[in-house]
């Protein structure tokens, strides 16, 4: 069991790569090591059904940087399925979706260059926030949220009318 916040916890089942997030409530045992997956409390439930269908962009990473969860949002940033990212590293998605011509939009003509600039960047402070767009033309405000082990909490909301009302006004000034 790894704790993510005050009151969430992450546990995986042994020999499974689902990964399941648990809010520690009043209604839930005192001790979240008993934690069954087949008897979810309400609250669990509750909270794996938000984190699934939000529209925010949500994933979280292990410490080598393998992805233990996202949702259909995230996905979609990448141009994929989640079937298709989860258990895979970061650096590798990002490989594949350059070469797909999909998701995030990379200018480079190095990918190398470019992967080695982001190891950098990435799980760099506990906190880091940054904006991004994607090759459909969306834009993200991106979160990374990193834990004392090393975990990595991914959030995104899309920012697509903001990039656009400041493009707008920024040509309204230059006129």
């Amino acid at each position: 069991m790894v704790a993510l916040l005050p009151d969430l916890f992450m546990l995986t089942e042994k020999g499974s790569k689902r990964v399941y997030l648990v809010a520690k409530t009043i209604e839930d045992s005192p001790d979240p090591l008993t934690y069954q997956p087949g008897s979810e409390s309400l609250t669990n439930k509750l909270l794996h059904g938000l984190l699934d269908s939000s529209q925010e962009a949500l994933a979280l990473f292990d410490p080598e940087d393998r992805l233990l969860y996202c949702n259909q949002a995230y996905a979609d940033c990448f141009g994929r399925t989640i079937e298709q990212l989860l258990g895979r590293l970061f650096f590798d998605a990002m490989a594949d979706a350059y070469h797909a011509g999909a998701g995030i939009n990379i200018e480079t003509d190095n990918l190398e260059d470019w992967l080695a600039y982001a190891a950098k960047v990435r799980r760099s402070k506990p906190f880091r926030l940054f904006e991004t767009d994607t090759l459909d033309s969306r834009w993200f405000l991106m979160s990374e949220h990193l834990n004392e082990d090393g975990y990595l909490l991914v959030h995104g909301t899309e920012i697509t009318r903001q990039k656009q009302l400041e493009m707008e006004l920024r040509t309204a000034k230059d006129k």
